[in-house]
């Protein structure tokens, strides 16, 4: 409403009339509690306190700078620094991004002669994701979001979509494996659907979450020659954000928050990853066979904490094998 920041892709005109700010309101930023703290190079090294802070004569040395223990860049620039940001409120499930390093400064396409994988993730709320793998490094350079959309528009939406931006390239579609149990009222499956639509997607080799999120995380903690492995253009906002904690863990619970935004575009690119043979050395080279470990919704899949249990230390060891 203060101008400050675009209404999210997804509102719709009616939401976003109720953004207009009316004529005789006015806004006001306060000074922030604590500013920023460089380094010889340049380099973000810390916070100091901020002696023009709001509040400052009510309030001790500690009592901002206690706040900034264990939090995210996101919560401290929004919370401590009153600038515009995302908040999310559950555990991140990717460990290890860095918007710094796997986001490029700049948009990218796709690179020439490459097959696209595009990953798809059907339901009410479908999304699509688009990457290659350029020698090791998966390059994710588009997405495609929707919502309360059916598996029909969103065949055409993408159909449209691939033809107008990715006309002759060799594409390769792979989708939620469940798609094929989920008839639609006609008894029509979503594979179907799509197939009518002229998309050959094929179902991903597994959906179990572990081996899904084990073979992101495994490019996102992953170097090739100097450069991180998974690379990120950022113009796909949602996955940004996805990265940065909108695709989590619900609060206080061990379970993923299936009903977020970003979990369908997260889940999407999950599929594209296994199609491209990451997450393959989990289970072995066999596609085809049953994972050694099941997903257990009770307890915290990636704690690598030096009191980890046997169970614990066991899936550690299977969520490093990476490819």
């Amino acid at each position: 409403m203060s101008g400050q920041a675009e209404a999210p892709d997804w509102m719709t005109e009616d939401d976003r009339l109720t953004l207009i700010k009316p004529d005789n309101w006015t806004f006001m930023t306060q000074p922030p509690a604590v500013m920023d703290k460089f380094g010889p190079s340049g380099e973000l090294v810390g916070y100091e306190l901020n002696p023009e802070r709001e509040n400052a004569k009510f309030t001790d040395q500690t009592y901002y700078t206690d706040l900034l223990h264990g939090q995210t860049r996101d919560w401290i620039r929004n919370m401590l620094q009153n600038n515009i940001g995302r908040i999310f409120a559950g555990r991140p499930v990717y460990r290890g991004f860095s918007e710094k390093m796997h986001v490029a400064d700049e948009q990218f396409g796709a690179t020439e002669g490459l097959p696209i994988h595009i990953g798809v993730d059907f339901g009410l709320t479908p999304a699509a994701s688009f990457g290659q793998d350029v020698r090791g490094q998966v390059r994710v350079f588009d997405e495609l979001v929707t919502r309360d959309t059916n598996a029909k528009q969103f065949a055409t939406l993408l159909s449209n979509h691939i033809k107008e931006h990715y006309y002759g390239y060799n594409i390769v579609l792979t989708g939620d494996p469940r798609g094929e149990d989920r008839a639609t009222t006609d008894s029509v499956t979503p594979y179907q659907i799509f197939k009518a639509a002229g998309l050959d997607v094929q179902p991903a080799w597994s959906n179990d979450p572990i081996i899904r999120v084990g073979a992101v995380e495994t490019q996102l903690n992953t170097l090739i020659d100097g450069r991180p492995a998974y690379f990120l253009s950022p113009n796909c906002t949602y996955l940004v954000n996805a990265k940065k904690g909108g695709y989590s863990y619900l609060k206080d619970r061990e379970e993923i928050d299936k009903k977020s935004i970003y979990s369908h575009v997260s889940d999407a690119e999950q599929y594209m990853f296994l199609r491209m043979g990451y997450g393959k050395k989990i289970i072995g080279r066999n596609p085809h066979a049953k994972p050694s470990i099941q997903a257990n919704r009770k307890q915290n899949l990636f704690n690598r904490g030096s009191s980890m249990t046997a169970r614990q230390q066991n899936r550690q060891s299977i969520l490093s094998r990476g490819r």
